[in-house]
């Protein structure tokens, strides 16, 4: 019971997981139909990677909490401190990606008009 609370706890803290997908599955090639310079394609390229992989490691680092608040649950040692540093660490690790992904945005729309945009995030699923 009070292991299912504190992983509860722990999802509502950390307001969950990053979605790993945050780009259309061919935004690079959508990026490459809209955008004809071959070096701002390659930062906009760049600087998804970089939001992806910020969020999948925040997503594994996410794992590791959960299994780390049960440790520290089940230890009879444990202190009001122990989950305090758990649960600070997480939420600084979400504070990081978080940065990652608004910088990875701030980026696109420098280099990107609106027009391009609605192109690169085009959801073709929609189209049919």
């Amino acid at each position: 019971m009070i292991i299912g609370t504190i992983i509860l706890l722990s999802i509502l803290l950390t307001g969950g997981g990053a979605d790993p997908g945050l780009f259309p599955e061919d935004f690079e090639d959508q990026v490459k139909d809209v955008v004809k310079d071959k070096d701002v394609r390659g930062v906009l390229k760049d600087s998804a990677k970089d939001a992806d992989k910020a969020a999948k490691a925040y997503n594994k680092s996410l794992e590791k909490f959960k299994k780390d608040m049960i440790k520290i649950d089940r230890d009879y040692d444990s202190t009001p401190d122990d989950f305090s540093n758990l649960v600070q660490g997480i939420l600084d690790e979400r504070e990081n990606t978080l940065d990652a992904i608004l910088e990875t945005r701030r980026t696109l729309k420098e280099n990107l008009t609106e027009e391009q945009w609605e192109q690169a995030f085009r959801d073709e699923s929609k189209d049919d």
